[in-house]
């Protein structure tokens, strides 16, 4: 009889994005990896565990006796606690009678972790007393020093810990960018940031189907998705010039960059991705899953650097979720987001009419729509009759109709052949989404021009 023990740090972008400052976001995405990184090492480091899986805040072995599993996930704690001084990480052990029972085990385990969590609880320090004072990062817990960083803020010692971190980080990149400000300095419209959250749909059921019960199938898959997040957020952050990954777990990704990379960087992720994919596939043997990859979606937020970066998070996520309703195939949404929007962005959508918009999109069909507008770039258009889509695609459906074929009469002829392809707006208004309604990509095509 052997044990599976699980280790799965809890609520990691609460913690990673609880402060506002882009150092402290990545001195505490850090503290994670490094966290996750010592769990995975204590596996075979004096208690004779095996390692099966670790990335993204999980670390999955296997332990010849109940109480070696008992005591690595208690150190697991212990360790989260030391390091972050408020990360948690919530533990499940299951009985391991044998290999052929592997996905049987694994089924346990997993519920037990789900259990486990939600039985956790959450408290934060939330008051005021004229004996302290509160982080000015996070807010969240007592102020207990002063930052090294220009302003010289009060702050807790959870973020006095992802602070010394940062400092770490930049003794090894030097030249990264020190705010979100650094970033928008560089970008194109000025100031505009992008932020984009990719993540794998539906991971646990393709990797139920691919592994075949096996624990090494088990190993070779959950690990490389994870590489092939890694591989392929980095060969597509180097088309985006300053931009930072400021979460990378075993499934997903959270990247900032400046607004005009955006469109490039989502195009070479896909690439990366089925070229990463397909290497791997060609080995062969155990390594084959005779299988398509899992799918992914994307939301991604364009925005002004100063509106909050825990918005910017809330936006994204909800994007992410629209994108994953078009099931089993890669996808992205987007928002370009003002300071006059409040509330839902989905919400609000609704509230104008889904047809006036093709959001979300499947991936290919987004591509298109960004390789037209950089046709329609090259050709000359005014950017004020391609802006003009926007105000159109909201009029009454006849007029909106009427006032597009008058805007095509007055472009030059090559301009109106790209306008009127279905990957752009089309030869008429309205055409059939991905969703199957009747849609327009007229404002949505203005909306990304700035962007491209």
């Amino acid at each position: 009889m052997q044990y599976l023990a699980i280790t799965d740090a809890d609520a990691i972008h609460s913690y990673v994005f609880a402060p506002h400052e882009l150092r402290l976001i990545r001195g505490g995405s850090s503290l994670l990896d490094a966290c996750n990184d010592q769990a995975a090492a204590l596996v075979s480091s004096g208690m004779s565990g095996c390692k099966i899986f670790d990335g993204g805040g999980q670390v999955l072995a296997k332990f010849p006796t109940g109480a070696q599993a008992e005591e690595f996930c208690r150190t697991v704690r212990d360790l989260y606690r030391e390091k972050t001084q408020v990360a948690t990480v919530s533990t499940a052990i299951a009985e391991y009678p044998s290999p052929e029972r592997f996905q049987e085990s694994l089924d346990d385990l997993l519920f037990m972790l789900e259990r486990a969590k939600q039985r956790r609880t959450s408290g934060h320090f939330n008051g005021g007393s004229p004996y302290f004072a509160s982080c000015q990062s996070c807010g969240l817990y007592p102020a207990s020093g002063a930052s090294v960083a220009p302003g010289h803020k009060i702050i807790c010692r959870p973020c006095c810990l992802r602070e010394e971190q940062t400092r770490k980080l930049r003794q090894a990149a030097e030249n990264e960018p020190h705010s979100f400000e650094d970033i928008a300095r560089q970008s194109h419209p000025q100031n505009y940031l992008a932020l984009i959250y990719l993540d794998f749909d539906r991971l646990g059921r393709y990797l139920k189907a691919v592994i075949e019960g096996k624990e090494s199938r088990y190993t070779v898959f959950s690990t490389r998705v994870k590489d092939s997040i890694k591989h392929a957020v980095t060969e597509a952050g180097k088309q985006a010039p300053g931009s930072i990954t400021l979460v990378r777990g075993g499934d997903d990704a959270v990247v900032v960059m400046a607004a005009q990379h955006a469109l490039k960087f989502l195009r070479v992720f896909r690439e990366a991705m089925d070229e990463f994919w397909n290497r791997e596939e060609a080995k062969g043997g155990d390594h084959h899953a005779g299988r398509p990859r899992p799918s992914f979606s994307a939301g991604m937020v364009l925005a002004h650097s100063h509106f909050p970066i825990a918005e910017f998070m809330r936006i994204a996520e909800d994007l992410l979720r629209s994108a994953k309703r078009l099931q089993e195939q890669d996808a992205i949404d987007y928002e370009v987001v003002t300071n006059s929007m409040i509330g839902k962005v989905l919400e609000q959508r609704k509230r104008f009419e889904r047809r006036r918009t093709s959001k979300p999109y499947l991936w290919a069909d987004f591509q298109d729509l960004a390789g037209e507008l950089v046709q329609l770039k090259k050709t000359g258009a005014p950017a004020s009759k391609v802006k003009a889509l926007y105000h159109i695609a909201y009029q009454s459906d006849l007029q909106a109709e009427l006032e597009y074929l008058h805007l095509l009469s007055r472009l030059d002829s090559r301009s109106r052949e790209i306008m009127r392809r279905p990957q752009a707006v089309g030869l008429g208004l309205w055409q059939a989404s991905d969703t199957g309604a009747v849609a327009t990509r007229a404002a949505d095509l203005a909306e990304l021009w700035e962007f491209v």
